[in-house]
């Protein structure tokens, strides 16, 4: 694990790894991030391995209170490293430095390895989508009485 720094990073470093992830849909583009970002204060992480980004995850203040863990991905030859972990771990630990009480976040059911992360660290599922396919999407919300110190 060394060799990975994680870091505070330009939203162009996530869509480098966003673009490259395969279980991404379509190509993002900074005019994207920015029209969903809007004006909101956002944490853009990135994981790189000897300075070159692997992993991301990005998100928002949906609300003074809450902030939004909008989109992340790991590089499929850097999975196993914990990397989403650590950026889930690194994003919290800002939210709570900056004054939000909870994290939501969203993903769907073909993602099994990002919903079991999301409960073993501590997210409570709040709401599903209608229907059970591979797209359903999963709500899920942390408050940050759970966090680990």
């Amino acid at each position: 694990m060394s060799q990975y720094t994680i870091k505070i990073a330009s939203l162009q470093d996530c869509l480098t790894v966003h673009n490259h992830t395969p279980e991404m849909l379509g190509d993002a583009t900074l005019a994207m991030y920015q029209e969903r970002i809007g004006d909101n204060p956002y944490l853009a992480l990135v994981a790189a391995y000897l300075d070159q980004p692997v992993a991301f995850k990005l998100g928002y203040a949906k609300s003074t209170d809450t902030f939004y863990s909008w989109l992340g991905g790991v590089l499929p030859n850097h999975r196993g490293h914990g990397l989403a972990k650590k950026l889930l771990h690194k994003q919290e630990l800002w939210a709570v430095d900056n004054g939000f009480k909870c994290i939501e976040v969203k993903s769907m059911l073909r993602f099994e390895a990002m919903l079991t992360m999301l409960r073993t660290q501590g997210y409570t599922q709040t709401t599903a989508d209608d229907g059970i396919t591979e797209q359903s999407k999963i709500h899920f919300i942390k408050h940050f009485s759970r966090l680990p110190k």
